[in-house]
């Protein structure tokens, strides 16, 4: 049985929350660790550990702020939505989506972020830490109809309470 999904959304007049939908500015990485942290929180909550809610917390807060920093390029006009599909005491399912107007798909970017160039770069560890840190990581084309425009890339993933 799935229990009540919603997430605390954290202070700011610029976020949008209904229900299971928050709606986030691109301009603003900071959020990102807010909402990871709140997600963290009601996860502990039903009774996870703090290692499977710190996994999930980070896997967020990463995927969330590349969508933002690199999606939306910062855009404070375009936004991020996150959508909770299942929380419960076994898994976390969640889905974020960018208004960037393009497929994003992440081939060899875990190759990318182990080379040594990748691993003294500011940036480009953060997919190879969702993907370690996550059951698993799925980015799709949204909306994901082929006949419809390309509004954005959305990227679905699932931690379970391995407790």
């Amino acid at each position: 049985m799935t229990e009540n999904r919603d997430i605390p959304a954290p202070e700011s007049s610029e976020i949008k929350f209904d229900g299971n939908l928050l709606e986030l500015p691109s301009d603003d990485t900071q959020l990102a660790s807010k909402v990871g942290e709140a997600l963290a929180k009601k996860l502990k909550l039903l009774g996870w550990g703090d290692h499977d809610a710190g996994n999930a917390e980070l896997v967020l807060s990463e995927l969330l702020i590349n969508l933002m920093k690199y999606g939306n390029k910062g855009d404070h006009q375009k936004k991020v939505f996150i959508e909770i599909k299942q929380l419960d005491l076994n898994k976390v399912v969640v889905s974020m989506r960018d208004q960037s107007g393009i497929f994003f798909e992440p081939t060899n970017q875990e190759e990318k972020a182990l080379s040594t160039e990748g691993l003294l770069a500011e940036g480009g560890r953060g997919i190879f830490l969702a993907r370690g840190f996550s059951d698993s990581l799925v980015y799709s084309r949204w909306p994901g109809n082929p006949d419809e425009e390309i509004k954005g890339t959305e990227v679905t993933f699932q931690v379970s309470n391995k407790k």
